[in-house]
């Protein structure tokens, strides 16, 4: 599903408070007793190895999705996220250790520069050099081009590199539920969505294979497309309607929707997905 006409002004739909430029959290696991604990967590996490990190796991889950870990991360491995934002996503993965760590996001308010640890206002077509894991969190979806860009990930690739897309799916239950009321559609930012099928033929002709799909939908499919349906925006900017959202929120069946959208994602028929690829 494709947006009919992009807007030429499409930086304006960005601004400064959009919810991926905000700061990201600083993990600092030297200086705080909070993070000292919570690496026990993360190690776990990553291993699945130690007790204490599997309770720590349980009572307060990494903000990392597990569908991560297929990336096989090494704390020596040049790290590339496209469509980074503020760097929530590089700036956790330092904390855990890595070292090699870039983002790229057109939109980003301002760069970053620390050591190993860059951020670049700049498009992927102008990248060069050579990673050995790439990750798209939900930018794909912002983009044109797919197949261009996906290509332009196997280059920058190593032979054993591994690329992890996450984006919503239109081979979902929310789609069929809400229509046009459905969250993600999120016009005009979101330029093209995927069924499944269709991002399968595109990975094909782009030269990567397919290892793994998950599905890690949220209940925010529920939530966000019912407040949609009520006339009600994601980022209010004005306090009376913050206080809508409120209410309309405590009315809500969260938890029936946390229930079903772990269903839905074990059924195959989440609002989005991860996948793992690798170059065929």
């Amino acid at each position: 599903m494709r947006i009919e006409n992009v807007p030429e002004n499409l930086g304006d739909y960005y601004p400064p408070d959009y919810y991926s430029f905000k700061q990201a959290e600083t993990y600092d696991y030297t200086q705080s007793l909070k993070w000292k604990v919570l690496k026990y967590r993360d190690r776990y996490e990553r291993t699945g190895q130690g007790f204490v990190g599997k309770v720590l796991a349980k009572l307060k889950p990494n903000p990392l999705p597990r569908e991560l870990w297929p990336l096989e991360l090494r704390p020596s491995d040049r790290i590339l996220d496209v469509g980074s934002g503020s760097g929530h996503w590089l700036v956790t993965l330092r904390a855990l250790g890595f070292q090699y760590l870039h983002g790229i996001d057109p939109y980003v308010p301002a760069e970053v520069h620390e050591g190993g640890f860059r951020i670049h206002k700049m498009a992927l077509a102008d990248l060069q050099g050579t990673y050995d894991a790439i990750m798209i969190h939900h930018a794909l979806e912002h983009m044109e081009d797919h197949e261009g860009i996906l290509r332009k990930c196997k280059e920058l690739l190593t032979p054993s590199g591994r690329l992890l897309i996450r984006i919503p799916t239109i081979s979902c239950e929310a789609w069929k539920l809400y229509g046009e009321h459905w969250y993600q559609i999120d016009a005009p930012r979101h330029l093209t969505l995927h069924s499944r099928k269709s991002f399968e033929q595109l990975a094909s002709r782009s030269g990567l294979r397919i290892e793994r799909i998950v599905d890690d939908s949220t209940a925010d499919q529920f939530i966000c497309s019912e407040l949609y349906k009520q006339g009600l925006p994601l980022c209010p900017r004005d306090d009376s309607v913050r206080q809508k959202i409120r209410h309309a929120r405590e009315q809500m069946p969260i938890e029936d929707y946390k229930r079903e959208t772990a269903r839905l994602n074990l059924e195959g028929r989440g609002d989005q997905i991860s996948i793992l690829l690798r170059p065929a």
